[in-house]
């Protein structure tokens, strides 16, 4: 005997459902959109580290290359607008590199090196970016900075 089929009519979707599937959607497209700008972040670190790579490769002999293009990346990677790298010599730390300074400005820093001292006790603002915070808390953790003749800097922090 044959079966007689009947047709069942669909049934919409009710405004519960549509409200609930519009918010997973919304929920699964933030995810998305969070994914891609990781892979992008990476991406772009990446791309940084292998420039960096080739101008040590390219310049075994002169650190200043090297120098120059790590902070122009750290720059750009940090969404910075400038930077610059300083160099602990005789307990004042002296700007070696820089990116997107005047040229009064860097004479200036040139010219007005920090005492360890005061830059490791320097607070930092609460709305400083936070590569600021996060490179002066690494100056901070370093032990060896207490023996560093005129400063006042326990070992493992500030003082």
């Amino acid at each position: 005997m044959a079966r007689v089929g009947v047709a069942k009519k669909k049934r919409s979707p009710t405004v519960a459902e549509l409200n609930r599937l519009k918010k997973e959607l919304k929920r699964v497209t933030e995810q998305l959109e969070a994914r891609e700008r990781e892979l992008a972040e990476a991406t772009e670190q990446q791309t940084a580290t292998g420039e960096i790579l080739r101008v040590i490769a390219n310049s075994p002999n002169d650190i200043q290359p090297v120098l120059d293009t790590v902070i122009a990346n750290a720059v750009k990677l940090s969404g910075a607008t400038k930077g610059h790298i300083r160099r602990l010599e005789d307990g004042f730390l002296h700007v070696v590199a820089h990116c997107n300074e005047t040229a009064e400005q860097i004479e200036h820093l040139r010219a007005n090196p920090i005492p360890l001292a005061r830059a490791v006790s320097m607070p930092v603002p609460r709305d400083a970016p936070r590569s600021n915070r996060l490179a002066l808390d690494r100056l901070r953790a370093i032990p060896a900075l207490h023996r560093v003749p005129g400063n006042s800097i326990r070992a493992g922090g500030c003082c």
